[in-house]
């Protein structure tokens, strides 16, 4: 009589512990949950194929430069008068912005034959493929957009002396996070041994993250 006792208090607690580990997880999923709907936390998603390019050329100061040029040609052709209305200028900055989307249009393609699909994947699948790391390490677009340009970051990166620094402002402005201890002290070590070649590191150093997983993930 008491064994039965016994047996049956233990499975009544083992039903209730199982009960509270349910309850834990679908606690934890719904708290989760509410969090990324206020953008507290959120999971790691890939940039589409466009993003990621678009975030490429707007990062390295390439759109901007384009966006500048195309202000400069509709200007030679007829610049808008002081009296130009409020929707005539908000017409002009489409126009204007239009233009250098479509010139750059070549390298979004490229980018999306690249990264939009692969053998068993669908195309809003993350993978990656020997052709994708062949176009960012070898192409040379992506690396020469890496460099000091007008004011993009690696110009801005060029004007600092201080390595700490400019590993905060690196990846803060590439990568939204600062630079974990250890980041930091690689930037150092590069700078330490730059000598004469520091725009040529601040190159790499900004084509590194460009060509890195994280880049192409956002929370």
């Amino acid at each position: 009589m008491q064994r039965d006792s016994i047996d049956a208090r233990r499975n009544q607690c083992l039903s209730e512990m199982s009960a509270l580990t349910e309850k834990r997880v679908e606690t934890r999923g719904l708290i989760g949950a509410d969090r990324q709907m206020q953008h507290a936390t959120a999971v790691d998603r890939p940039l589409s194929p466009e993003q990621l390019a678009w975030s490429i050329l707007r990062s390295t100061g390439v759109l901007h430069s384009y966006i500048a040029n195309e202000q400069v040609e509709l200007n030679k052709a007829g610049e808008l008068g002081p009296d130009a209305t409020e929707q005539q200028k908000q017409a002009r900055e489409k126009q204007v912005l239009r233009g250098a989307m479509d010139k750059l249009q070549g390298y979004i393609d490229i980018f999306s034959n690249l990264y939009a699909s692969g053998v068993g994947q669908t195309s809003d699948d993350f993978f990656a493929s020997p052709d994708q790391a062949l176009y960012v390490a070898n192409g040379g677009a992506v690396f020469s957009w890496s460099g000091p340009n007008g004011s993009n970051i690696a110009s801005q990166l060029l004007q600092m002396n201080d390595p700490q620094s400019v590993a905060t402002k690196l990846y803060e402005g590439l990568l939204s996070r600062t630079p974990t201890a250890l980041e930091q002290q690689f930037i150092v070590e590069q700078y330490a041994t730059a000598g004469d070649h520091r725009q040529s590191v601040i190159q790499e150093l900004v084509w590194s993250i460009l060509a890195g997983a994280e880049y192409r993930l956002y929370p």
